[in-house]
């Protein structure tokens, strides 16, 4: 136990002087499906040339420039599927090299593709080591390969032998992908503080090694002249590549567990920091030269740097810092910049690839398939990252790599569908991650039905949850996964993405997240992987983008019936369906646009508006037992009669095309959302405009507010009159629609948290980490709706190709001291030093701890405790840590911080070890709310 708390405790760890706070990150596992693609046979472009990437943002700099001779448009030349995670890729010789994350266990593979076709050279070969991070670097004809435990290995890039292999020492924890250069490989390692390696390219002989505070994700910036490093809180230095003698050392007066790649361009080092700000310094001295804003690694040409500020694409003078353009994408862009001839690549959440020239216009965009995921430089996976080299733009999308090479073509539309990749249909072998088993089931209760949980799209849920939540369960489904129905002890979704024609629907456990039942919704190659689910009466209703729907039984997975509802003028279907009244709701598009009305009972087609609406695309029926509401671009919105389909009103914007979102109905208000003229409140019986509001995503509404993501915050506004009564802005990459469960409100950020919001006070109650990314519900692509759901006393949450399930915390009163497994006594605590990260015995007074620098240098203690959590505004000091030492003295400390860790149902307590402790075995026990804990022992030291 103690060795798996020590990562979690290091990766939660940041700290400010004098203080430590602790954020709560968790190790996220991640898994990938099994399927690939075949290569195309395109030839190779005829522009092709001989540049290299042969590090993480193209060189040993880390400035994400090349000069290649590849111009847009692009298109690809192949994509592959490797069934997990793909890191960066080096780009040399004819060949490509990534590592993967293993789908099922701990470790990553790497692998040589050919460049032309995308076919294995050699691999995969199993890196091993503990969790999923494997970095890699090339130079001289050799791939350097690093795992987690610190196992280096060169290989020869042509065959694949392993020329030699070196296990690094004094430190158990690498996460920095390596650096070649001059014959050297350079990377670092934690555990106890943090070690700087220089190893000899030739026979992996460690030419010399170096303290640093701390060791964590922080790729070697490498020049002909320094080796530079950073870590949180300002740790930042630079060595002599030769002799590894410090030639500057910056210190901000803190430090703390995590780091960031560094990048080095014109005499300058670009330092990025989770705690502090962002430091430009002078790379010869380390001097300081200013900040800037990025949360990625930049990217340099000449005198301009491009920098990805939240999900903006900025880019400023290198000497003066002055903004000179931006560009936003779809609002969703993700991975580190690049630089290729001229032009910027940039990827995003959505899937996309976008060039850009030098002006900041928009010259190219492509569909790569799947979610471009931004580099995580926080836990120990591997490292996406875009690469350019031999002609040719390669993207890691999740566990796709796709290579993109010039096309003399006209590019046809804006989002060129790429090569289908069929995904395996769905086993009936369940694969989540954990299953905490000894978490009780909550008692079912309140469902979700639809798109934003019923079939008005509110949003709004009546349920048993209360934060703080606690991971029950989380599955990887290898593509897109869609919102979820929740219903009967089943959680229903589809999956699919735009690298395969294939859409699935899964049936699955609420308790474990076992699969129950699924089936293929389509799998023809016109198609386009979209589905859209709704649920009434025991029965789960399936649509595909060809005009297929289903009936399943929800318990058995039987087919019912089912219906093509596809005609000669409605033949693209993208409106989820709405189930109401035995009736199930849809639309279609194509000549004009069509609204369906089709029997639950049978499929037949009760009615039907052919051409009736403008253009059919998108908007999932807003239904009450009164009306059916859609709405189209430019506010093109209609409401039907249910039983009938007469048409009761219509509101007819000033123009009319393809596209539409999502309408809300709530308190007698429609709420219709529309890029082109704006967001309108209509009345739900007449049509009339009401007023106007702000966002992007589906509003949701509970008693008298509704809750409204406008850009990347979430604001809460009086129904009636509008007026702003909170906002929430979480890590300013707030992403999905919200949805309100008992008095709480729940969003999703594309930096993979899940929130918790008080919804009367906007106060941020809890956050949990989901492993990937959250999908803002674009409604205007052809693959699922993402969406949280709420029902059955879950929270459930759609993560890119994730699906992750929340419920309450488990507190059952008595608070239970986690012990150590592996000892030395039976009941040893689970407690390490909060600085050091190290494990008994502590010294009461902490000689190496840099963080205090005032008088009190006294050792703080992280405990970990189950059935303990804070009430609204209970302070720390409520929890209180008693001792009893080797004389027998006892003291009460009060705790200093308590929190819960995200996704296990267990607190971190930190506390001060008192003055005059004795030498010898301590007995603690922790107090809480009038209760006493079992006991254990900790050791103190001289």
């Amino acid at each position: 136990m103690a060795s798996k708390l020590e990562t979690i405790v290091r990766n939660a760890l940041y700290c400010t002087i004098g203080v430590v706070v602790l954020s709560g990150t968790i190790i996220s596992h991640s898994r990938g499906s099994a399927s690939s693609t075949a290569p195309t046979s395109r030839p190779i472009s005829s522009s092709v040339s001989t540049a290299e990437s042969v590090a993480y943002q193209i060189d040993p700099a880390h400035s994400g420039s090349q000069s290649d001779a590849i111009t847009p448009p692009l298109a690809p030349r192949w994509s592959r599927d490797l069934s997990g995670p793909v890191s960066y890729p080096l780009i040399v010789k004819g060949r490509i090299f990534v590592t993967v994350q293993n789908p099922t266990s701990y470790g990553t593979q790497l692998y040589a593709l050919d460049e032309m076709t995308g076919t294995t050279l050699w691999g995969p070969f199993s890196l091993g080591g503990t969790y999923y991070f494997g970095g890699i670097a090339y130079e001289n004809g050799r791939v350097f390969a690093l795992n987690y435990d610190g196992l280096l290995r060169a290989f020869d890039a042509t065959s694949g032998n392993v020329i030699w292999s070196k296990q690094l020492v004094g430190q158990y924890a690498f996460t920095s992908p390596p650096t070649a250069l001059g014959g050297i490989v350079y990377t670092a390692g934690a555990g106890t503080a943090g070690t700087m390696y220089a190893v000899s390219e030739q026979d992996g002989t460690v030419l010399w090694s170096k303290f640093v505070e701390n060791g964590e994700n922080s790729s070697p910036a490498v020049t002909p002249t320094g080796v530079y490093v950073s870590y949180a809180c300002g740790q930042i230095y630079d060595f002599d590549p030769q002799s590894g003698n410090q030639i500057w050392h910056y210190n901000s007066g803190c430090e703390g567990g995590g780091g960031r790649t560094p990048v080095v361009f014109s005499g300058r080092l670009y330092y990025r920091d989770f705690v502090s700000q962002n430091l430009i310094l002078d790379s010869a001295t380390g001097n300081s030269l200013g900040t800037f804003q990025a949360s990625v690694a930049p990217a340099f040409n000449g005198s301009t740097g491009y920098f990805l500020n939240g999900v903006t694409l900025e880019a400023h003078d290198v000497t003066s810092g002055e903004p000179l353009w931006s560009f936003t994408g779809d609002g969703s862009l993700t991975s580190a910049p690049i630089i290729d001839n001229g032009y910027i690549y940039i990827g995003s959440m959505s899937g996309n690839l976008y060039a850009l020239d030098l002006t900041g216009s928009n010259v190219w965009t492509g569909k790569v398939g799947a979610a471009v995921q931004p580099p995580n430089e926080r836990n120990p996976v591997v490292c996406p990252g875009l690469g350019a080299g031999d002609g040719l733009i390669v993207v890691p999308a999740s566990n796709l790599l796709v290579a993109f090479e010039h096309t003399d073509a006209p590019t046809p539309t804006p989002t060129p569908t790429p090569t289908p990749t069929p995904t395996p249909t769905p086993t009936a072998t369940p694969t989540p991650t954990p299953t905490p088993s000894s978490l009780p089931m909550p008692t079912p209760g309140a469902s979700a039905v639809a798109y934003q949980i019923d079939p008005a799209h509110a949003g709004a849920q009546t349920d048993q949850v209360t934060p703080p939540l606690v991971q029950r369960w989380s599955r990887d489904l290898g593509t897109n996964v869609s919102y979820p129905l929740i219903v009967g002890g089943r959680i229903f979704v589809t999956v699919g993405s735009d690298s395969s024609v294939r859409t699935q629907l899964y049936a699955l456990d609420e308790n474990t997240g076992a699969t129950l039942w699924g089936t293929t919704l389509t799998a023809d190659s016109s198609n386009y992987p979209w589905s859209g689910i709704t649920y009434e009466n025991g029965r789960v209703f399936a649509l595909s983008e060809d005009g297929n729907m289903w009936a399943f039984d929800a318990a058995s997975g039987t087919v019912l019936w089912s219906k093509s509802i596809a005609t000669g003028y409605a033949y693209v279907f993208s409106s989820p369906p709405t189930a109401l009244g035995g009736i199930v709701y849809t639309a279609g598009a194509g000549d004009g646009g069509t609204v369906f009305a089709v029997s639950e009972q049978n499929g037949s087609v009760l009615w039907s508006k052919p051409r009736g609406v403008q253009n059919g695309d998108f908007s999932s029926p807003a239904v009450s037992s009164n009306g059916v509401y859609v709405n189209y671009v430019c506010n093109q919105a209609y409401d039907f009669d249910p039983k009938n389909g007469n048409q009761i009103w219509y509101h007819g914007g000033p123009c009319e095309g393809g596209g539409g979102k999502t309408s809300v109905l709530f308190g007698g208000r429609l709420y219709a959302r529309d890029n082109v003229t704006g967001n309108l409140i209509l009345d739900a019986q007449t049509g009339a405009v009401l007023g106007s509001f702000s966002a992007g995503a589906a509003p949701a509404f509970n008693g008298s507010t509704g809750f409204f993501l406008s850009g990347t915050t979430l604001e809460a506004r009086d129904v009636v009159s509008g007026a702003v009564q909170w906002s929430f802005t979480g890590d300013g990459t707030l992403s999905s629609a919200p949805i309100i469960d008992n008095g709480y409100v729940y969003i999703g950020s594309t930096s993979g948290n899940l929130y918790a919001v008080n919804a009367a006070t906007g106060v941020s109650v809890w956050t949990g980490t989901l492993g990937a990314a959250v999908r803002a519900p674009t409604e205007q692509n052809l693959f699922p709706l993402p969406g949280l759901g709420a029902g059955d006393g879950f929270v459930v949450a759609p993560a890119s190709t994730r699906l992750v399930v929340f419920q309450s915390a488990v507190n059952s009163g008595t608070p239970q001291l986690l012990l150590d497994e592996s000892g030395p006594g039976l009941n040893q605590a689970a407690a390490l030093d909060s600085v050091l990260f190290t494990r008994d015995p502590f010294p009461v007074v902490n000689g190496a701890d840099v963080l205090n620098l005032g008088a009190d240098r006294n050792t703080r203690v992280i405990l970990f405790v189950m059935n303990l959590q804070l009430t609204q505004g209970e302070t720390a000091s409520s929890v209180v840590v008693n001792l009893i030492d080797s004389n027998n003295q006892t003291y009460d400390v009060a705790a200093e911080d308590v929190r819960l860790v995200p996704n296990f149902n267990f607190a971190q307590v930190i506390f001060r070890l008192p003055d005059n402790l004795a030498v010898g075995t301590c007995t603690i026990t922790v107090k809480a709310h009038g209760q006493l804990s079992n006991s254990g022992t900790i050791r103190i030291r001289i």
